[in-house]
């Protein structure tokens, strides 16, 4: 492995990124606001692009269509299969919160949340926390039923994937999924994953101590994330690799983001480090997503990983 460019790219991708977070701590923009989602997602988000272009075009002089960037042995039915992984691992959260929660009864599960009421107080809460404008929430009303907004959300959510979420996704999978998966690749199935999943969710950092994602427990939060994304790590490594292209993790990536709120809106109660989609159930989804399939049916993946491109 070229541990040189793995640093210089890691180097770079974290300074961009991390300057960005400092931006956002100084001007101390609210993260939810319109300018925080801005810059994160027009500055923060893009670090590991620009590192990769910088490191494999201006420094190396390398082409990028070695690391997915490519229509040259892309199976495009593999985008059918990432949004059937997507839906598994999202229906399968909301399963694990039913079952922890709804049956089992552990309170820091949540329960999952379809009354119409419940349903409109949560959006009026969601609108309150990224406009800040109580007037602007009253005015909030459901265009359909609970169920209905439901699916009708998760629609919505992949077909963002496919338009205005896919630039933002691009500027991480280029890096991580890009970059970084296929530099380490030889490492072996376990030990890329690991490795390329650590950095992914230490790279959040900044904007986890701002209260990204876990509002109530930033520090522990960022700890949470590290795992987390060891986890999302080997489902996008998957996607990536067996669809030959760099487009099925950046639509898994714009689905999962897409789609977030819904957590909020359908899952009431419990705590952010268990119940959320990025708690302890969320993680399991994703792990199930992630390792079922290439485990059952598809164990080939794992002894040919370091030969995929």
């Amino acid at each position: 492995m070229n541990w040189k460019k793995i640093s210089c790219f890691l180097g770079i991708a974290f300074a961009w990124s991390w300057f960005a977070g400092l931006l956002m701590y100084g001007f101390d923009l609210d993260l939810k606001s319109i300018w925080g989602l801005l810059l994160v997602g027009g500055m923060y988000m893009s670090g590991p692009a620009v590192a990769t272009f910088i490191v494999q075009k201006l420094i190396y002089k390398e082409p990028l269509s070695v690391y997915g960037l490519r229509m040259k042995g892309f199976n495009p039915w593999w985008l059918l299969h990432t949004i059937g992984l997507f839906l598994f691992a999202f229906l399968s959260y909301f399963g694990l919160v039913y079952l922890f929660g709804d049956v089992l009864g552990w309170s820091l599960a949540g329960q999952l949340n379809f009354g119409e009421a419940e349903v409109l107080a949560k959006a009026k809460e969601l609108v309150i926390s990224l406009t800040g404008d109580a007037a602007e929430a009253e005015k909030v009303s459901l265009p359909a039923s609970p169920m209905v907004l439901f699916w009708g959300s998760i629609l919505l959510a992949i077909a963002s994937a496919f338009s205005g979420n896919l630039l933002f996704m691009f500027g991480e999978e280029l890096g991580w999924r890009g970059l970084l998966l296929g530099e380490t690749q030889s490492m072996g199935y376990w030990s890329c994953n690991l490795f390329v999943g650590f950095f992914w969710g230490l790279w959040h950092m900044p904007i986890i101590l701002q209260g990204h994602n876990y509002p109530n427990t930033p520090v522990l939060g960022v700890v949470l994330m590290i795992v987390f994304c060891i986890i999302m790590s080997f489902l996008f490594s998957y996607v990536r690799l067996r669809s030959g292209n760099l487009l099925a993790p950046c639509v898994l990536h714009g689905c999962i983001n897409g789609s977030a709120q819904l957590c909020v809106l359908f899952v009431a109660g419990g705590h952010e480090l268990v119940s959320s989609i990025v708690g302890l159930l969320g993680m399991l989804a994703f792990l199930l997503a992630g390792l079922l399939p290439v485990l059952l049916f598809d164990r080939g993946f794992v002894s040919n990983f370091t030969k995929l491109s």
